[in-house]
C-alpha cells in the first residue's frame, strides 16, 4: 500500500504511542546513572534529563552508539564510509515519534530517503526485486515461478494481517498493558485473517511457492529475530510486511547520523557522556542498586541506574545474578568491508545472496563457535548507491554481512552475551510478555534497555523499549 496510508494505519493502531510522562511526574534533582551509550541509553538518557532527571552516561568504549557504528576509510581516490552495524531504516514514524518527544522534528536534522526498491534478491540465476509496490513485481515473480504473482500477493495479504494485529497489541504496550489492556479478541481475528500464525514460516511459504528462491526471499528476515525460518513461526512473515507497508529507508550520511542527532539532542538537555569509562560492577545493598563502581575503583552514586549493555550479561557481570536459565541466543555475523573503484551497476542499495540449499544455509548459526555453512547466505549493503557520500564518484562502498555462529568478537567489544549480534532470540519463550522487563526483577531501582528486552531487537523495537523503560522508571517514583 501507499506509505501515508500505511502511516494513517500505525496511527489508527496506536503504534507510534507517544510519551505518555511529564515532568510533573516526577521530583527533580534524582540523578540517574546509564551504563551504555546504546540507541536505547541514548534515547532513554534523554528523555530522563527532559524529565528532571541530572543524568551521566557511561561508555566502555570510546564513541558513541554502541552497534549503531561505522567505518570510514581513506583511500588515494577518497573516503569510503561504511555502517557496521543496523543498515536498514524501518518504521520510520517509530523515528519520528522518538524525536518529536523530545522536542526535535527528524526532518530538521536528518535527511531520509525511501529505497525503491526495498532489496534485490539474487539466487543461481534467478533475480528479483523486492518492491512495496507489488505490482511492480509481476514480471520478476513469474520470471521466476509461474504464477507467483497472485501467490505473492496471496502471501502479502495475510502477512499485513499479522503486522496490524501483533504490533499494536504485543510492541507498543509494557508487559501489564498486554495482560490488561490489549483486545485479544479483535487480535485473534485479525491474525486469524493471515493463517496459522505458529505453523513453521517454510511450511506456510510451502503451500505457495515451490521455488526456494521465493521462499528465501519471502524470509530471510527471520534472522533478524534470531531464528531459522524452518523452525520461526508464521507470524514473523509481518517482518516483510512491516517493511513493504511503511518502506525501506536511509539517512544520508549513514545510520549513524541518527546516533549523532540523538546525543546533541541529549546533551542539549544536560546529559554528560563519559567515553572509554568501563563499569566494573554495580554496587548493591539489599534491594537497591547504591553506586557504579568503574574499573578505576572509583564510584558513583546515583537514584536510578539504567543498563544499556546486554541484559543478559549486565545481569550476571554487573549485578550478580541470572534470572533465566538457558536463554537462546541470535547468531554470529561476519562483516567485510570493500572500497570498490566500480559504481556495481547489477547491485542495488540493500541485496541478499541466497544459498543453493536453503535449508542448510541456516545450520549451525544459532550455536556457540564459528559454524560457518558450506553454502551460505549473505547479505550486501551498497549505502553509494543511495548516498553519495558514502564513496567516491563512480566508486562504491560494499559491506557484506555473513551470519554464522557466534563469535567472541563481538562479546569482547560489546558486551554481548555470546557474542550474538542481535542479542536474545525471539522463540516462543522468549517473546512479548516472556522476554526480559525493562524492571530488574532483584533490584527495585534497576531498568534494563535495548534489544535482549522488552519488546525486542532492532532499532525502532529499541526505541520503544526507552519509551517503556522511561515510562516505568517515572511511574515508579510518582
Amino acid at each position: 500500500g501507499d506509505w501515508q496510508e500505511g502511516l494513517k494505519s500505525m496511527a489508527a493502531l496506536g503504534f507510534a504511542g507517544s510519551f505518555r510522562c511529564s515532568v510533573n511526574d516526577t521530583p527533580s534533582g534524582k540523578k540517574a546513572i546509564v551504563v551504555g551509550s546504546g540507541i536505547g541509553g541514548i534515547c532513554t538518557a534523554a528523555r530522563l534529563a527532559r524529565s528532571g532527571f541530572s543524568v551521566s552516561v557511561y561508555e566502555k568504549n570510546d564513541v558513541v552508539g554502541g552497534r549503531m557504528s561505522e567505518l570510514k576509510l581513506e583511500t588515494d581516490s577518497g573516503e569510503y564510509r561504511f555502517d557496521t552495524g543496523p543498515s536498514l531504516l524501518l518504521l520510520p514514524e517509530v523515528y519520528r515519534q522518538t524525536f518529536r518527544d523530545l522536542g526535535v522534528n527528524i526532518d530538521d536534522v536528518v535527511e531520509l530517503t525511501r529505497l525503491d526498491p526495498n532489496y534485490k534478491v539474487f539466487r543461481g540465476q534467478d533475480q528479483l526485486c523486492i518492491r512495496s509496490d507489488i505490482s511492480k513485481m509481476r514480471e520478476d515473480l513469474e520470471a521466476v515461478e509461474k504464477g507467483a504473482f497472485e501467490e505473492w500477493q496471496k502471501y502479502s495479504s495475510s502477512a499485513l494481517a499479522f503486522f496490524r494485529g501483533g504490533f499494536d497489541s504485543f510492541i507498543e504496550k509494557d508487559e501489564m498493558d498486554i495482560l490488561t489492556k490489549s483486545d485479544y479478541r479483535q487480535w485473534v481475528q485479525m491474525v486469524l485473517k493471515g493463517g496459522n500464525p505458529l505453523e513453521s514460516h517454510v511450511a506456510c511459504l510451502s503451500r505457495r511457492f515451490t521455488s526456494q528462491t521465493l521462499i528465501g526471499a519471502a524470509s530471510f528476515q527471520d534472522l533478524y529475530v534470531g531464528l531459522s525460518p524452518f523452525k520461526a513461526p508464521a507470524v514473523f512473515s509481518l517482518l516483510g510486511a512491516l517493511e513493504a507497508e511503511q518502506g525501506v529507508w536511509y539517512p544520508k550520511g549513514g545510520m549513524c547520523t541518527i546516533a549523532r542527532a540523538l546525543v546533541d539532542i541529549a546533551k542539549e538537555n544536560g546529559v554528560q557522556f563519559h567515553t572509554s569509562r568501563s563499569i566494573r560492577r554495580i554496587g548493591t545493598e539489599s534491594t537497591s542498586a547504591k553506586y557504579v563502581e568503574l574499573e578505576d575503583g572509583s564510584r558513583e552514586v546515583a537514584d536510578v541506574f539504567v543498563v544499556n549493555a546486554d541484559q543478559t550479561y549486565a545481569a550476571r557481570e554487573l549485578l550478580g545474578y541470572t534470572d533465566r536459565q538457558d536463554p537462546a541466543f541470535s547468531s554470529g555475523v561476519v562483516n567485510m568491508m570493500f572500497a570498490v573503484e566500480d559504481p556495481c551497476e547489477g547491485l542495488e542499495h540493500h541485496n541478499i545472496f541466497l544459498a543453493d540449499d536453503y535449508r542448510k544455509s541456516w545450520d549451525g548459526i544459532f550455536e556457540p563457535g564459528l559454524h560457518l555453512p558450506d553454502d551460505f547466505n549473505m547479505y550486501v549493503h551498497v549505502p553509494s548507491k543511495t548516498d553519495p557520500t558514502a564513496a567516491p564518484q563512480g566508486c562504491s562502498s560494499v559491506m557484506c554481512l555473513i551470519p554464522c555462529g557466534t563469535l567472541p568478537g563481538n562479546r569482547e567489544a560489546l558486551n554481548l552475551d555470546k557474542g550474538a549480534a542481535f542479542g536474545l532470540a525471539h522463540n516462543v519463550t522468549q517473546l512479548a510478555i516472556f522476554r526480559p522487563s525493562q524492571r530488574s526483577s532483584t533490584y527495585t531501582n534497576v531498568y534494563f534497555v535495548g534489544a535482549s528486552t522488552r519488546p525486542g531487537n532492532g532499532v525502532p523495537l529499541v526505541m520503544v523499549s526507552s519509551r517503556l523503560c522511561t515510562e516505568k522508571i517515572l511511574q515508579d517514583l510518582a
